[in-house]
């Protein structure tokens, strides 16, 4: 028996509307595998830097509510602001390409990813070019949900019966 799995990210997976997996690391927040698992496991030349495990997000920066110390890393000095605040992603997990119509019509197709150790939800708006995806910071310099609730953890964004 051989494995052909591809080991995609660590917390969860999602898709689009065209079947793409999302996936992320706790330190970065959102990747894609841009061709079906099938492609792959027939093809194994196909696995290329640009087709497996795509970082689609350049821009990761993270805005909490409030300083957020107790975080992995939290001793390099560029994990954390001069107010204390995560300024990258440690914990990431639980991704979700938004597909219901719940939200306005500019939502669909946009992914919301928890980042449960600074207490938030961001969201990227997603855009393709020549068939490869790109997450662009949907706020500037805010996010999409955050609190002061250190209790507040998300760790798993889904779709709801909409």
């Amino acid at each position: 028996m051989k494995d052909t799995g591809l080991g995609r990210g660590q917390w969860g997976l999602c898709q689009d509307d065209f079947g793409r997996l999302y996936f992320n690391y706790n330190s970065d927040m959102l990747r894609a595998d841009l061709l079906p698992t099938e492609a792959f496991t027939k093809n194994p030349l196909l696995r290329t830097a640009a087709s497996i495990n795509a970082k689609l997000a350049a821009d990761q920066t993270l805005y909490p509510s409030h300083p957020t110390p107790g975080v992995n890393r939290g001793y390099d000095p560029k994990t954390l602001s001069a107010d204390g605040k995560l300024t990258r992603p440690t914990g990431t997990c639980g991704a979700l390409i938004y597909r219901g119509d719940a939200f306005p019509a500019a939502y669909r197709g946009n992914a919301f990813v928890p980042e449960p150790c600074a207490n938030l939800v961001k969201r990227f708006t997603m855009s393709e070019t020549d068939g490869i995806p790109k997450a662009t910071n949907t706020a500037k310099a805010t996010e999409f949900l955050t609190s002061t609730d250190e209790r507040f953890r998300p760790v798993q964004a889904a779709n709801g019966p909409d």
